[in-house]
This record gives C-alpha cells, structure tokens and sequence, in this order.
C-alpha cells in the first residue's frame, strides 16, 4: 500500500478499539507487541470502486484523461473468484470511520473479523475457567493480531467514503500462489516400457521467492506484484467502459470500440460529469 500511514492509524483504531472492549490482562504487557509503525508487514492491494463515474477518481488518478473499467457481473465475478482462490487472497468492503466516539461499525468489525467472538463471550468463557485463563486470552490475542494484519487494510476514515472502496488484498508475508506439484509418483514396468501415474497437489510458493516488480512513484519506488485476472489466454470478462473526460470524446469512444470489436458485449459509453481540465 502506498499510503503507510493511512494502515498504520487503522492499526491504531483496531488497538484502541480492542482494548476498549475486552479485558485481556496479559503479562507480560501484551501492548507492546502489537503491531503499530515500527511492525508493519508489507501489504499489496487492488482497489475497486462501487461508482463508475466520480469525478474525485477523475481529478485524482486520471488528469489526462482515463477509463472506468467494469468486469464485476455475475460470470465475471466467478473468474475473480477463481483469481483469489489460486493466488490465496481475499476481498473485503472497506469500512469508514471518522473517530472512536463515532465507532459502532468498527467495533462490530473487531468483534467479527479481528477477534471473532464478542466481548460477552469472551467474559463468559473466561469466568468458567475460574483463574486459570491466561492460555486462552494469550490464544485470542494472537489470532487478533494475525487478523489485524489482514483486515486493517479495510478500515479508512469517512473522507473518503464517497470512493465507496473495495479491496483485493495480498500480504507479502503470506504464500500466496499455488502450483499443482506432481506427487506419489509411481512407475509401473510393462511389457513395453513402463507407466508412470502421479497426483496433483497444491504447493504454496512464499512471495520470497518470486519477483517483486517496480514502478516509479513520485517520489520514490513503488513495489508490485503481478497477478492475472484471468487463467492462460482466458478472455477477462468485461461489462461496462466508461470513458473519462477528455476534450475528444467521441475519438475515444471510437477508438474503445475498436479496441474491443471483437467483444460485443462490453457497454461503453461517456462520463455524464461537466469536469473539464483542458
């Protein structure tokens, strides 16, 4: 992610939330170790927009001009499916949030997807067993930072709820792609030769040991990986292309559809916003 400080305040949202709402007493000061801007795991995401057409989008990402690019339909939002699934990520609506004194969405999003069980269970199980509960509060508070690195990516403040953000979320510390490995292979003589027979297994490749790619920012490098949307030459589904303001509007709307003659069903049409920059 490009914005560190944008995770690393999520990260600090998720910690007062946390400690807001449950009890842990853990010794040694459990605090401590939680993730904040001196541990941040690298993370990759791709970003997503409920609207097609926002002329913050426009301003921020495409002053020269651009494309809105629609592929989430019901047959194409299978072949994203089977995107995320080959390459072990996941996707997630992000939450908005303006401060702690305004926090119900978040806390239900601790309670659901950082420590997956709510404060009143949480009391409950740690009352019947009668003192001897520090094993069980350290397992929950770790399962609790491993999802904060994963589902802190999600949580951005209120100025930016209009962009109505998905994201497709990657964290470098994980393995991530997935080869089918041949396994328990076994040869078998014949009259003729012999046979061979195997299995196929899925086998994680840690991102360590594959490219990262870069690009140039504004001011410094930008790391990226490269996933695809589609498997081998598998067309990538698209539903709709809005084409973004430019003083040559039907030149580029011609040029889109030429683009993608061989694709009839792929809706292109104009921004409808009076932006002009030109």
């Amino acid at each position: 992610m490009n914005d560190t400080t944008e995770y690393i305040h999520a990260l600090k949202v998720i910690k007062e939330t946390i400690f807001k709402l449950y009890d842990f007493e853990l010794k040694p000061n459990l605090l401590d170790v939680f993730p904040s801007d001196k541990l941040v795991e690298p993370i990759f995401s791709f970003s997503l927009s409920e609207n097609k057409d926002l002329l913050s989008q426009w301003r921020g990402y495409c002053p020269d001009g651009g494309y809105s690019i629609s592929f989430f339909d019901e047959e194409s939002l299978g072949q994203i499916n089977r995107m995320m699934e080959m390459h072990n990520l996941y996707i997630g609506k992000c939450i908005y949030y303006d401060n702690l004194t305004d926090s119900k969405e978040i806390e239900n999003f601790i309670k659901k997807m950082i420590i997956e069980i709510s404060p009143e269970e949480y009391k409950m199980k740690k009352a019947s067993l009668d003192g001897n509960h520090e094993e069980y509060t350290r397992g929950i508070y770790y399962k609790a930072i491993n999802n904060t690195f994963k589902y802190a990516p999600l949580i951005k403040h209120s100025a930016f709820s209009e962009e109505c953000e998905w994201r497709i979320i990657a964290g470098y510390a994980e393995s991530r792609v997935i080869l089918k490995a041949p396994t328990n292979l076994k040869i078998t003589p014949t009259g003729d030769g012999f046979t061979a027979t195997w299995n196929l297994a899925d086998e994680y490749i840690p991102f360590e040991q594959q490219d990262l790619k870069f690009r140039q920012g504004k001011s410094f490098l930008i790391p990226y990986i490269e996933i695809p949307l589609s498997e081998d030459d598998e067309q990538v589904n698209l539903t709709e292309i809005v084409v973004g303001p430019t003083p040559h509007m039907e030149l580029a709307i011609k040029s889109c559809e030429l683009l993608l003659s061989k694709n009839n069903n792929v809706k292109i049409s104009a921004s409808i916003l009076p932006y002009r920059n030109w």
